[in-house]
């Protein structure tokens, strides 16, 4: 049996066909889908208190709100003014935009830096700078959640989650 083991096993290397090793696991450096729809007091207590905190006091469809920014370690330029921007309305956590400390190769990679695993879904829109999804992901429903290039569009530097 074990001679007809290995030609087969050599067969399925050959031809890409072998089960890879699985990459290590990515530790999301913000777990976004748990922070999803909380209050800012719950979101301090996980992130810290916000750098920055301004309001939004010039569209009326969109008060009570309110934008809070939290550092990240290692972001240094980005999208964002600290590494993690989320916006609150009504007094939930319903936007954020990361700035990821590493670029990404994979848009995948970039979003589970993130706590979102899109790795079994579709995307609904694939651009040149970015790629999006829709649906559940970690038990929240987003209306889109996004993996954005670069300016030169080689790698994956920030994460886009909306709830709304």
């Amino acid at each position: 049996m074990r001679l007809t083991l290995v030609p087969l096993c050599l067969f399925l290397v050959a031809c890409g066909l072998a089960p890879r090793s699985a990459a290590p696991p990515v530790r999301p450096i913000v777990n976004i889908p748990a922070l999803a729809g909380q209050t800012p007091s719950e979101v301090d207590a996980v992130l810290g208190t916000p750098v920055e905190i301004t309001s939004i006091d010039n569209d009326p469809t969109q008060e009570p709100g309110e934008y809070r920014d939290y550092r990240v370690a290692g972001v240094k330029d980005g999208v964002t003014s600290h590494g993690l921007m989320v916006r609150f309305n009504g007094g939930r956590a319903v936007h954020f935009t990361l700035d990821l400390p590493m670029p990404q190769e994979s848009a995948e990679t970039a979003l589970l830096m993130a706590g979102i695993d899109v790795r079994d879904s579709r995307p609904t829109v694939t651009a040149p700078g970015a790629i999006r999804w829709a649906g559940a992901f970690g038990g929240v429903y987003f209306k889109d959640v996004a993996a954005v290039k670069d300016l030169s569009f080689t790698t994956y530097t920030t994460v886009q989650a909306n709830l709304r």
